[in-house]
């Protein structure tokens, strides 16, 4: 099997929030390696940009040890300045990923690649399934 070419973008830590596939949510940023990777992500035509929590909240500026493997592929959607130097985003998500390589120069940028959604088809998961199923049609047939 071929392996999937590695994409590279602009990444934004959070504190203190994920952000999934499938998600819009509002996000102030304002320390100034995030807006630098706002900025390169808004210099683009596709807008993306990948999200990513830290793992330590109290860390201002993260390096790629302080980060979580999995991040989410995300759309700046709307994008304004605010006070200062900060900017109100509204980002949605579109697919999990896994960082590869974190870069930092000005801005920190990932190489990544697409993870796909957990497979809940186990036996135990098919197996709890029936057993919900059972049980709901012995309801509704006692009614």
């Amino acid at each position: 099997m071929p392996e999937l070419e590695l994409r590279t973008l602009p990444v934004l830590p959070l504190k203190n929030s994920v952000l999934f596939p499938g998600l819009m949510m509002p996000l102030s940023v304002g320390r100034s390696a995030s807006i630098a990777a706002v900025e390169a992500a808004l210099g683009t035509e596709e807008k993306e940009i990948i999200v990513v929590a830290q793992k330590d909240n109290s860390v201002d500026l993260p390096g790629a040890g302080d980060l979580y493997t999995v991040g989410t592929r995300a759309v700046i959607r709307s994008s304004k300045q605010t006070r200062g130097d900060h900017r109100e985003l509204i980002v949605q998500g579109v697919e999990r990923v896994v960082l590869v390589k974190v870069e930092q120069n000005g801005h920190m940028k990932a190489r990544y690649r697409p993870l796909p959604l957990p497979d809940d088809s186990t036996n135990e998961t098919e197996a709890l399934t029936l057993s919900i199923d059972r049980k709901s049609t012995r309801l509704n047939s006692s009614h």
